[in-house]
């Protein structure tokens, strides 16, 4: 990882930080049409997503203080519960190449003092149960190895790759040197250092762990992509670094989208995690490495990474607006044939999806992030336990809303059949009244005696042109008054009432429209869709957490309504009913107010103290759903019965 500096908290770095935002309302266009194609067309070239496409890195020298407490177990476990697979674990950052394996220690780490600012950082061997023992045993683990002590032919580097494969059996491969594009900046090489010095040195620590270790993986090359000397995956693999002479299931890079390393590379913006645009932009500079990658026989991570590097920043890290960047971000990877995101994070810093030990100015709790991560977990989630259902993922684009909708199909991996169902039938109606007037005509009389007589005279009429023969009556009143006795006859119809109760007939089953054709298919299973248009809460309460080392700044709420579009989503299968879940909060600058319809963490020991309350929606027969989103706001929409 890039070196920790202390994150910007003087006045000028959040004025600049939050005066970049726009903080008056711009609403999208009232109604958002989403047409997503309900099969794949190419099932064989769609990426399929990982099921730990969120993974997690640590820092190596901290990685014991996230075994202290359960907080660390309950979140990962909540990704194990839905997706059936556990977030992958990397042990390493800017502590690789300041590490020392020392095996007569009793501690399992100990921070040596080098100099003024700098420190050594020594583990035992009780490191290894420490972690081993932890995590369940079927976590994998990435392990990083110390490239820049050259002490002996790197010898301690080596015994300690030895001592940690053994004590540590779930490590699956190991990291050769942290971001060593960035070792002359860091004091760590002299010049010249470029891809020619760098090759030897690594494949010598390679050979000697592959003598020694039956069967070793590695994941090279943990580049920061900062370095004007040229590092690149296609360099090294033209180099030897390949899989024709070691077993590399991977290549991995480093992503930070915005810096606060120090004033020259200082650049932060809150509204930058909410530019879809942007986010596109940053990713296509790995084209070429994922290429590389891919041609010589392996897959591409990207294995450190998160909002902000050098640890993050308050106000921009801590926030709303990281969650959605988050699930915007590793989906957006995921369809670039990413494997997995490791979201890099030591124990207190800004970036931290959560803080297991309260310490310093922070208590325990859950940030934004988190919430992110378990949306992208429903998002993956297995349709039936056991499953072995993968999902396939497509962009969809969206034509006229300025880059705020962001929206993504996820396709099962399973050909199915098309399976429309009918409308259900509506409840019945009851008191339909159908008069009908024979033909029969009959004279009836009526001897009134002398005296005041109430006389009520009723007409019956058929309402013309009706559908059914529907009768109106008209009915007159009136008073006599009769001095002797009197006959009334009148000439009358024989009237009949019949009172039936209709039932509402169900809806045919929907025949096949636009592109819903009947035959066997990769159908659409979920759709995550994102309202990235800026909106920032005024809530003095809903800008600081309890783990948020400072609250945000007030007076940078929008102005205006919140705007609140109506969304027509048309690709799922006529007559399914739709959970959806929403990734909501008061705002993009909101720390705390996060969840997921409903969902939220405990902020003691993270586990789930309320669960989601998801809405159903039900596909009309033109395969269409309607909703609404508001702005810095996601939805998830999910078709249980595409399995």
């Amino acid at each position: 990882m890039r070196p920790h500096c202390s994150a910007a908290s003087a006045f000028f770095s959040l004025f600049y930080v939050y005066t970049s935002l726009i903080i008056e309302s711009h609403a999208l266009d009232s109604s958002i049409a989403i047409n997503v194609s309900p099969t794949l067309q190419n099932a064989a070239a769609a990426p399929t997503v990982d099921r730990s496409l969120v993974s997690y890195s640590m820092e190596l020298q901290v990685a014991t203080g996230f075994t202290d407490t359960d907080f660390a177990k309950n979140v990962f476990n909540v990704w194990f519960e839905k997706t059936g697979s556990r977030p992958s674990i990397r042990l390493g950052g800017s502590g690789m190449d300041k590490s020392t394996f020392v095996p007569n220690q009793q501690e399992a780490l100990r921070v040596v003092p080098v100099g003024l600012v700098d420190s050594r950082f020594d583990f035992g061997p009780a490191f290894f149960p420490t972690i081993a023992n932890y995590f369940p045993r079927d976590t994998e683990f990435r392990f990083g190895l110390n490239l820049a002590n050259a002490t002996d032919n790197w010898k301690n580097t080596v015994d300690f790759a030895i001592a940690a494969k053994e004590g540590i059996p779930q490590i699956s491969r190991f990291e050769i040197g942290n971001e060593v594009d960035n070792f002359v900046r860091n004091k760590l090489r002299q010049e010249p250092w470029t891809m020619a010095q760098y090759v030897p040195q690594w494949r010598t620590v390679a050979d000697e762990l592959k003598a020694q270790i039956p069967g070793v993986q590695f994941q090279p090359a943990a580049y920061a992509g900062t370095s004007p000397t040229g590092f690149n995956l296609g360099g090294i693999i033209k180099a030897g670094i390949n899989n024709d002479n070691y077993k590399i299931p991977t290549y991995s890079l480093h992503f930070y989208p915005q810096s606060n390393c120090s004033s020259g590379r200082r650049n932060l913006r809150l509204d930058s995690l909410a530019d879809h645009s942007l986010l596109m932009n940053q990713l296509a500079n790995f084209d070429a490495d994922i290429a590389a990658a891919a041609g010589a026989g392996g897959q591409f991570s990207l294995a450190e990474t998160n909002s902000v590097s050098c640890s993050g920043a308050p106000d921009v890290s801590d926030t709303f607006g990281s969650a959605l960047w988050l699930v915007n971000y590793a989906l957006a990877a995921a369809a670039k044939k990413i494997e997995r995101v490791y979201i890099h994070s030591t124990l207190t810093t800004p970036y931290a999806m959560f803080i297991p030990k309260a310490g310093g100015p922070t208590g325990t709790g859950i940030r934004p992030m988190a919430y992110g991560m378990y949306f992208l977990a429903e998002a993956l989630a297995l349709p039936e336990r056991g499953s072995d259902t993968k999902f396939l993922i497509q962009p969809i684009s969206v034509a006229g809303n300025g880059g705020d909708i962001s929206v993504y199909g996820l396709y099962s991996n399973r050909v199915q059949k098309f399976n429309p169902k009918p409308a259900p039938a509506l409840p019945p109606v009851k008191g339909v009244v159908t008069v009908i007037t024979s033909t029969i005509r009959y004279v009836k009389s009526t001897v009134l005696p002398p005296g005041v007589h109430l006389i009520v005279e009723a007409s019956t009429t058929q309402v013309p042109k009706s559908p059914r023969p529907v009768m109106i009556t008209t009915t007159t009143t009136r008073t006599i008054t009769l001095t002797t006795a009197s006959t009334r006859t009148w000439v009358s119809k024989r009237v009949t009432t019949i009172t039936t109760t209709i039932n509402n007939q169900p809806t045919p089953n929907a025949a096949p429209v636009g592109k819903l054709v009947a035959g066997d298919g990769n159908y659409l299973a979920r759709a995550v869709v994102l309202n990235l248009a800026r909106f920032n809460t005024s809530d003095p309460a809903a800008l600081n957490c309890r783990s948020c080392p400072q609250p945000g700044p007030a007076g940078f709420g929008t102005i205006g309504a919140r705007p609140k579009p109506a969304v027509k989503l048309s690709g799922f299968q006529p007559g399914h009913t739709l959970k959806l879940l929403r990734l909501q909060a008061p705002g993009l600058n909101a720390k705390s107010g996060v969840n997921v319809s409903g969902l939220q963490f405990n902020d003691d020991n993270g586990s789930i103290s309320a669960q989601a309350k998801p809405e159903s929606l039900m596909v009309n027969a033109a395969g269409e759903v309607n909703f609404n989103l508001q702005a810095a706001e996601g939805v998830l929409l999910v078709d249980q019965d595409v399995k």
